[in-house]
């Protein structure tokens, strides 16, 4: 229907778009060419039909800037764009083409990295599992890991921030039309970059990740929605349909982020993160990963877990640490339960309605988030981040505070 403009305020930030020669708009009795409010989508024409307007560049970037949301506009600080060639910290042009095959085919993989003390955490082993994603969704004509981790620690820099904040990357099989196959894209070639490449983009954003869930736990829930096939269970992709269906369902039961289960009735995974309880008798267990994105943070807690075992088991009542089957009955008789991922770990004291254990974190929880954060401290495992190269270029934004169920 038309689009009635009686009464309507007068625009204080006009945005001048491009119109046909001659053509003139009346906004609030004032004869105008070329002048919309930003947050009008259209304008009713002589002929009664709504016109939409179309912008210059110079205009579509001040509308953009109009239209980011609260949350990034103040928390999303740097991203890399291989389209670009470079990096940007305006939010409004945090951005992947339309014609880039990870939105129009979904054909694109992603990982994450923790930041701690100006430092990167595990970007190693999440590059690993980056590039083993990229080898089974065929993303061909990478860049090189070099030129990727290069990226990754500038956008990180840029950002300037050196604690609570949060890294994510992704490798498309890369721009250029609207085809099913990637294969085209080599003869298409792709702005700003190699003909053909795969494309990469990174950004980093503050975190509230599970700070603050620590201490109170999680209530869970199992849900139905099906599992994906092994192929895409196993690597990391963009394709998280599944996902979010699983923490809608379980936020419908009154969990938090889901968890499936297999047709025998055996825990698989939560919606972004792996499952993991101790049993009466002491065994931490989680499943394994044949139908499961293999995580990273549970073969880092498990390897810690195993070499302070001898340790520390008897205090805690631990005899076992393995990756096995973990069936629905034994997560409801756990004496404890719990989420790892995003290189944290977080309680869950109920399941389905039924407490877990005393139904509060306890200390194979408490014994496990300690490794972990310990571990952020590991040489090993860290990659310091260049800000004094990019230290003009950071933008100083207040924080938004945002309760977000996990940084995974």
């Amino acid at each position: 229907m038309p689009r009635s403009t009686q009464g309507a305020r007068a625009p204080q930030h006009p945005v001048t778009v491009r119109q046909r020669p001659g053509a003139w708009r009346r906004l609030n009795g004032t004869p105008s060419r070329g002048v919309i409010p930003p947050d009008c989508a259209a304008h009713a024409s002589p002929s009664g039909m709504s016109r939409v307007p179309v912008f210059t560049a110079e205009a579509a970037l001040a509308a953009a800037r109009t239209r980011v949301p609260a949350w990034p506009k103040a928390n999303a600080l740097a991203m890399y764009s291989s389209a670009l060639g470079g990096i940007v910290t305006d939010p409004a042009v945090f951005a992947v083409p339309l014609d880039d095959h990870i939105v129009t085919r979904g054909h694109g993989v992603f990982d994450t990295c923790n930041i701690h003390n100006g430092k990167a955490y595990g970007l190693e082993f999440h590059l690993d599992r980056l590039f083993k994603s990229a080898a089974q969704a065929r993303i061909e004509r990478l860049p090189s890991r070099d030129v990727i981790k290069e990226a990754i620690l500038a956008t990180l820099a840029t950002a300037g921030e050196r604690d609570g904040v949060f890294a994510r990357f992704w490798l498309s099989a890369g721009r250029g039309d609207f085809a099913i196959s990637s294969r085209g894209l080599a003869k298409n070639g792709a702005v700003g970059g190699e003909e053909g490449a795969a494309s990469f983009y990174a950004v980093v954003h503050r975190n509230a990740g599970a700070k603050g869930l620590e201490g109170e736990g999680l209530h869970e829930a199992t849900v139905g929605v099906p599992l994906k096939n092994q192929l895409l269970a196993t690597l990391k992709s963009t394709n998280y349909l599944i996902n979010a269906l699983t923490a809608m369902e379980a936020e419908d039961k009154g969990g938090t982020l889901g968890v499936q289960l297999d047709e025998g009735g055996f825990i698989v995974e939560s919606s972004i993160a792996s499952v993991a309880i101790v049993t009466p008798a002491g065994v931490l267990k989680s499943p394994s990963f044949d139908y499961a994105l293999a995580s990273t943070t549970v073969v880092r807690a498990f390897a810690l877990a195993q070499s302070r075992l001898d340790a520390d088991g008897p205090r805690l009542g631990l005899t076992k640490v393995v990756q096995e089957p973990v069936s629905l009955d034994e997560a409801y008789a756990a004496s404890e339960m719990f989420l790892l991922g995003g290189g944290g770990v977080v309680p869950v004291i109920s399941l389905d309605g039924r407490r877990i254990g005393a139904g509060r974190p306890g200390p194979t929880f408490r014994w496990l988030w300690k490794l972990l954060d310990d571990d952020l401290r590991n040489e090993e495992h860290t990659d310091p981040i260049p800000y004094e190269l990019y230290a003009a270029h950071v933008q100083r934004r207040p924080r938004l505070a945002y309760r977000m169920s996990a940084g995974i």
